[in-house]
C-alpha cells in the first residue's frame, strides 16, 4: 500500500466561511504574503492568521479532520495491533495560506517540509482549458498530481502517480513528504484555494 490520500468534502458552511474569509485577506490592504515560505510559481499567496480560524471557530473543525485522517491512515497501515492501543492523538495547525491562481501559474514539484500532514481545499474551481487543446491529449489543465517517489514503474502495485482534476469543496489530505504538483491552464479564470500544514502528536501504550 502507497501513501494515504484523503479526500473529503467541505460542510456547506465551512466552506462559505473559508470563502469569505480568504476574499476578505485578499481585498485587506495589511494581508501578509506567503510566497517566499512556498514553491509555487504563483503571485497571490497570502496567510490566513490563527486568530481568525479560532474567531470563526474553524480552527477545531480542521484540527478535526486531520485526526480523522491519521486513525485511517493507521487502521488501513496497521499502526496500532493487538498490543497496542492510541490513547491520545494531538493536532497543530502549523500555517495556513491562501492561494489564488490565475492564467499560466503553476506548482513546480515539490513536498511539504518541518511537519507531518499537508492539506488543500479548493474553493473556487471554474472551468480550465489545456494550453493549445492538442486533440487526444489527457485534459490535465489545472490538475493536481501526487508522485509516489518511493515506487519502481513496473515492479510494484503501487500507482506512481496519481492525478486528478479538483472540485469546488474537495479538501485533501497527504503525508507532507508526497511530492505533488499543480499543471497551469490556458484561461482567463480565477481559482481560489487554501492549504494548510499540520503537525501530529500520539501517546501508545503497550498491552501487557
Amino acid at each position: 500500500m502507497g501513501p494515504v490520500i484523503s479526500k473529503y468534502i467541505l460542510p456547506k458552511t465551512i466552506l462559505k466561511k473559508m470563502t469569505n474569509i480568504s476574499e476578505d485577506i485578499l481585498k485587506s490592504k495589511d494581508k501578509k504574503r506567503w510566497g517566499y515560505h512556498l514553491a509555487g510559481q504563483i503571485d497571490s499567496e497570502y496567510l490566513i492568521p490563527e486568530d481568525i480560524l479560532i474567531k470563526e471557530n474553524l480552527l477545531d473543525y480542521f484540527k478535526l479532520i486531520v485526526k480523522c485522517y491519521l486513525r485511517d491512515y493507521m487502521d488501513r497501515s496497521h499502526c496500532t495491533n493487538v498490543n497496542t492501543k492510541v490513547l491520545q492523538l494531538e493536532v497543530d495547525l502549523n500555517s495556513m495560506w491562501i492561494v489564488e491562481q490565475f492564467k499560466h501559474e503553476y506548482n513546480p514539484v515539490h513536498w511539504h517540509e518541518n511537519c507531518s500532514i499537508s492539506s488543500v481545499m479548493y474553493l473556487k474551481t471554474p472551468r480550465m482549458k489545456n494550453n493549445g487543446n492538442i486533440p487526444g491529449k489527457k485534459d490535465q489543465a489545472g490538475n493536481i498530481t501526487f508522485i509516489n517517489r518511493s515506487t519502481n514503474p513496473g515492479q510494484s502495485f503501487e500507482l506512481p502517480l496519481f492525478s486528478l482534476k479538483p472540485k469546488k469543496g474537495d479538501i485533501y489530505i497527504f503525508p507532507s513528504s508526497m511530492a505533488h504538483t499543480v499543471y497551469p491552464f490556458d484561461n482567463d479564470v480565477r481559482r481560489l484555494s487554501v492549504s494548510f500544514n499540520a503537525d501530529h502528536h500520539t501517546n501508545v501504550k503497550f498491552l501487557s
